[in-house]
């Protein structure tokens, strides 16, 4: 009997051929063209599920029948932002774990490399009139250790990129990572010891009830006066006080971040106060942006499906609890 895959994605134009080729032998049934009763009857058939934004391309009412599925699987790397309140108790949900991992890993670098190289102190001096070739404390790559913190598919794209360039790269994962591209591999639980070395601190890790705020004043207190934190996982990651705090205090500390604590339609008129530090580099959560991110994410996502149909490993399996009350 075939395999019922649905698509909550409202993708069809853009996915369809690359749908049929991974899902071949499947059916497929693109829940955007249908009614209200028939989506229903075609999620209630299905094994699996394709959504893209779980948060609203789902009724209430659909939400509560995702528990009759073997595999819900996101577009999205990070599943904070959705109300797990919503969903019914016991639904298996996958991320896209490592999906959008390409771009996201070359922006990471390029924001270490514009705090390791002053491109914005220097842009700022140079706007002022002040023409200082020597003034700048610059480093290289090849001269750092850099500290990925999160050692899943993004990680290891970062851990690929930084040791091209001679690096020194070391990590931290819920148990020690094992990979040649470390030089050494960390557990959480050792994690205060790893921050003490380290140039460049790299998060790549989902924000959940462990990991909320674990950069705050006593964590930030042992990394290096000179270090540079780079953000490219979730704002919630970071106290943001204790951050402010001491970007001012240490001013050759830099923080270059994508992820911020209020984004979008609640972004500030007048901006972010930390941009008006010098030693602040920012984007607008766009890291993980390419001409062929939405493919690339798009058929990591169909190969877990088909991964898990055929009953090959997969990846990206949701602990729910670990997100409850964990906030952004």
């Amino acid at each position: 009997m075939k395999k019922v895959i649905s698509i909550a994605a409202k993708l069809k134009k853009k996915l369809a051929p690359l749908v049929d080729k991974k899902l071949a032998g499947c059916e497929v049934i693109w829940l955007e063209e249908l009614d209200e009763n028939a989506r229903r009857e075609a999620i209630l058939r299905s094994d699996a599920m394709l959504a893209a934004l779980l948060t609203v391309e789902l009724s209430p009412e659909e939400k509560q029948l995702l528990g009759n599925l073997k595999m819900v699987q996101t577009m999205s790397a990070g599943v904070d932002q959705i109300d797990f309140s919503a969903l019914p108790e016991g639904v298996r949900l996958y991320s896209n774990t490592g999906g959008w991992a390409h771009g996201m890993a070359e922006h990471a670098l390029a924001m270490a490399m514009a705090c390791l190289r002053m491109l914005r102190p220097q842009t700022e001096a140079l706007a002022c009139g002040k023409f200082d070739i020597y003034g700048y404390p610059m480093r290289l790559i090849s001269q750092c250790r850099t500290l990925i913190v999160g050692f899943g598919g993004i990680g290891r794209e970062a851990a690929k990129l930084f040791r091209a360039l001679g690096g020194t790269v070391e990590a931290v994962g819920r148990t020690a990572p094992q990979s040649e591209l470390l030089a050494r591999g960390w557990a959480m639980a050792d994690i205060d010891e790893a921050f003490k070395g380290a140039d460049i601190v790299l998060l790549t890790l989902p924000c959940t009830n462990e990991t909320r705020n674990m950069i705050n004043a006593r964590t930030l207190a042992l990394m290096k006066e000179d270090a540079t934190l780079v953000n490219v996982a979730r704002a919630g990651l970071i106290e943001r006080a204790a951050l402010e705090a001491h970007l001012k205090a240490h001013p050759r500390f830099f923080a270059a971040l994508d992820v911020w604590w209020k984004e979008r339609s609640a972004w500030p008129a007048d901006g972010d106060s930390l941009l008006a530090l010098p030693n602040v580099i920012g984007t607008a959560h766009n890291s993980y942006m390419s001409p062929s991110a939405s493919a690339e994410a798009a058929e990591s996502a169909l190969d877990n499906i088909a991964a898990f149909l055929e009953g090959r490993p997969v990846k990206g399996r949701v602990r729910i609890d670990e997100y409850v009350d964990a906030g952004v």
